[in-house]
């Protein structure tokens, strides 16, 4: 199981982002940057949505992805459940499944927001007033 870190850091590498770059846009030091990918230190939820936001992805793919993770390390036996970093977890079939999941989450939440707002009657009454 990669845990959520983990996952920060395959995507920040998959865009090809340093460290330094999430560390000037998040607005803080390198080292606590890094501390982050390492799992050294919590990630609030503002964090994690400034994350997202830096790594152009949604926040719902990052807790998805998050809580499939943990089922996934409750029902697995004898696999890496530590949470530590195994080599080949940023491999490149890992990376464009995450890719893959990324778009049809995206996709999906597209989908949702269209619906929420054909249902909401707020915006069914700004349309008719316009």
């Amino acid at each position: 199981m990669i845990k959520l870190t983990n996952y920060i850091r395959c995507i920040r590498l998959q865009k090809g982002l340093s460290q330094e770059n999430m560390a000037y846009d998040l607005n803080i030091s390198i080292t606590a940057y890094s501390k982050i990918e390492r799992g050294l230190t919590n990630i609030s939820f503002t964090r994690l949505v400034q994350i997202a936001k830096c790594l152009g992805v949604s926040i719902t793919s990052l807790i998805e992805y998050y809580e499939n993770a943990e089922k996934e390390n409750e029902t697995s036996s004898g696999n890496n459940t530590t949470g530590t970093y195994v080599e080949g977890d940023c491999n490149e079939e890992t990376i464009l499944n995450m890719q893959t999941q990324i778009m049809d989450l995206e996709e999906a939440m597209k989908i949702l927001e269209e619906a929420i707002e054909q249902l909401n009657p707020l915006n069914k009454n700004k349309k008719v007033e316009e």
